[in-house]
């Protein structure tokens, strides 16, 4: 029990502070009990730069009602929230999970087996299904918000509460659809002011990145990196410069999987790779589409992925999300990133380099022909001289070889 924390013993919305399970940017979360039904319960309590945000709250409190409507068995139940008056804080009080934390499971080296995983994937497809089709998109889907009870069952936490605090991040393509130097900058600036973003770059979808408005399919993103870090015990894309992270989910593929654990199944691999589709187009339309290509994987039968679309002609690859320039503006950006400690990832031919190389080899067969053609073109030209030769000699009785009247008949 951590006795120099304030709040530990006082009633907050009708729940007696027992213990600090966790903090956050977005607030404590600490064991409670509700007093009036006695029993345990999870309460977060938000931090007080945030209750100054009045669209913020509004949004909170909103969500927090919409989510609280929603029976999913893979989603924490919300049973109240709002503000303490005594306490002039705002709170949430929701079910009690008894188990940690997907990331905490990976972290203490816990490597769950295919069939774990499978059982994992699904639930989350299948809980984030429930919350889209009450049209709440969760916006910050990572290994954190993934909660997994002693039995592997999962609960999808804080709902609503991952939306930019504050200020929204301005669009660096916006005007001329291109990103210049200076809208780098000020992105960077964004994104390192604390209290600018909530969230976790390294699980943010592309267009997140870029400040547009999130939607189901965003989620779906977030929840491919979440089941990349489920399978390989990392996230597809990381960096201690935020920016770096912003970069790689705009240009860079993930390491393929297979690089980090062997014998991950082939159903595995295409979705999370159908997940992280740069473009939300390409991405699956829901997570009922998701949660049926788990059960057919787990099944051991062929996905669907977006081929299902396909008929509508949704499987049309669109065009490209905006890139950001690298060496131009900033040029860490395009440098490899560092290798994993004791094992570098899989080298990357830089398209510079990939570039020249292949004007290299256009040059090289350019010569080659053109040599060819100036022996062709001397041989037929000694050939030609020395049959015109024999033709001026053809009153001495002589008859030209063989192989020159084969060639000019």
């Amino acid at each position: 029990m951590t006795v120099s924390d304030p709040l530990i013993n006082r009633v907050i919305g009708g729940c007696r502070v027992v213990s600090l399970l966790g903090a956050g940017a977005m607030g404590r979360v600490y064991r409670a009990v509700q007093e009036s039904l006695d029993r345990e319960v999870a309460l977060k309590v938000l931090p007080k730069e945030l209750a100054s945000d009045v669209e913020f709250i509004t949004r909170f409190l909103r969500e927090a009602k919409a989510i609280a409507q929603v029976s999913n068995p893979n989603i924490v139940q919300v049973f109240d929230a709002g503000l303490d008056e005594d306490a002039k804080s705002y709170y949430i009080m929701m079910e009690l999970v008894r188990g940690r934390s997907l990331d905490r499971y990976i972290e203490e080296g816990r490597q769950f087996s295919f069939g774990e995983i499978y059982s994992i994937m699904g639930q989350c497809a299948f809980g984030l299904a429930a919350a889209h089709r009450a049209g709440i998109i969760h916006r910050d889907i990572k290994p954190a918000n993934v909660m997994l009870g002693e039995d592997l069952i999962v609960k999808i936490a804080d709902f609503g509460l991952a939306k930019t605090a504050k200020r929204k991040i301005a669009d660096p393509t916006a005007g001329s659809g291109k990103i210049t130097a200076e809208a780098l900058q000020k992105l960077r600036a964004e994104l390192t002011d604390a209290g600018a973003i909530v969230g976790t770059p390294a699980y943010m979808s592309p267009e997140q990145c870029l400040g547009h408005q999130a939607d189901a399919r965003s989620d779906l993103y977030s929840l491919g990196a979440t089941f990349y870090y489920l399978v390989g015990g990392r996230p597809p894309f990381s960096d201690p410069d935020p920016l770096r992270v912003i970069y790689q989910h705009l240009n860079d593929a993930p390491t393929p999987l297979d690089y980090w654990r062997s014998g991950v199944p082939a159903g595995i691999k295409e979705i999370v790779k159908t997940l992280l589709a740069k473009h939300p187009a390409l991405r699956y339309r829901s997570c009922e589409d998701l949660y049926e290509d788990v059960q057919l994987a787990a099944a051991g039968r062929a996905i669907l992925g977006i081929k299902r679309y396909s008929s509508q002609g949704a499987a049309k690859k669109p065009k490209s999300m905006p890139r950001l320039p690298a060496a131009k503006s900033d040029p860490r950006l395009a440098a490899t990133p560092p290798a994993e400690a004791g094992r570098g990832a899989p080298a990357e031919v830089p398209r510079e380099i990939s570039k020249a190389i292949l004007a290299a080899i256009i040059v090289v067969v350019v010569l080659m022909i053109l040599s060819c053609a100036g022996v062709t073109l001397y041989i037929v030209t000694k050939a030609g001289g020395k049959t015109t030769g024999d033709a001026a000699g053809a009153g001495t009785g002589k008859s030209p070889p063989a192989h020159v009247r084969c060639a000019w008949g």
